[in-house]
């Protein structure tokens, strides 16, 4: 597996080989040593989740109280998305700066953020399915920033009608998290991220 960092510090994308043969095809999505050498520690994993969304379906904004935090290694086995990866984390040199990544069944690949990042992803397929590997699972740290916020600037492609929750519909825009600071704090989250790194 090859590791690329993104835009976003601590992040990165994951790439491997598809091998096809008369029978069908294969790849290694995740690979403990590769992922561990390329982030510096590897993921404990807790929880995986396997979400199908139809064309249109927008997830997120989600982000999490760091620490504790929840990283998550995700890829998509069927269909097609636009992952949107957001730096969240207040005093961060690139605050508010983002990561567009395509996942697809085509060209599989692996993407990581750590906990504190924030991700929203929109289908551009039906039945398209998503797989995250998360390091806890615990409801009570995550949040959803309103995805179509226009502060957010997102990319959102023009030519999909997007769907939401009605939770994600009615969820706080970003403002209402900076002013009182909701976000997490870029000092901190670095201190406690580099100390899996010891």
């Amino acid at each position: 597996m090859e590791a690329r960092k993104l835009t976003v510090p601590y992040t990165y994308a994951f790439t491997d080989h598809l091998i096809r043969e008369k029978r069908g095809a294969s790849i290694d999505f995740y690979r403990h040593d590769s992922f561990a050498k390329a982030i510096g520690y590897p993921l404990p994993i807790a929880h995986i989740s396997h979400t199908v969304s139809k064309r249109g379906t927008v997830r997120g904004l989600h982000f999490t109280d760091t620490p504790p935090g929840k990283s998550k290694y995700l890829y998509c086995p069927r269909g097609a998305l636009l992952n949107m990866i957001v730096d969240l984390r207040i005093g961060s040199p690139i605050y508010g700066r983002y990561d567009v990544i395509r996942l697809d069944q085509d060209a599989i690949r692996g993407v990581f953020l750590p906990g504190g990042v924030g991700h929203a992803y929109i289908a551009l397929a039906d039945k398209t399915v998503l797989v995250e590997m998360c390091s806890t699972d615990d409801p009570d740290i995550e949040h959803t920033i309103y995805p179509l916020d226009p502060d957010l600037e997102l990319p959102w492609p023009s030519a999909i009608e997007p769907i939401l929750s009605e939770k994600e519909m009615n969820a706080p825009k970003l403002a209402e998290y900076e002013v009182p600071a909701k976000l997490p704090f870029y000092e901190e989250w670095v201190e406690y991220y580099e100390s899996f790194l010891k």
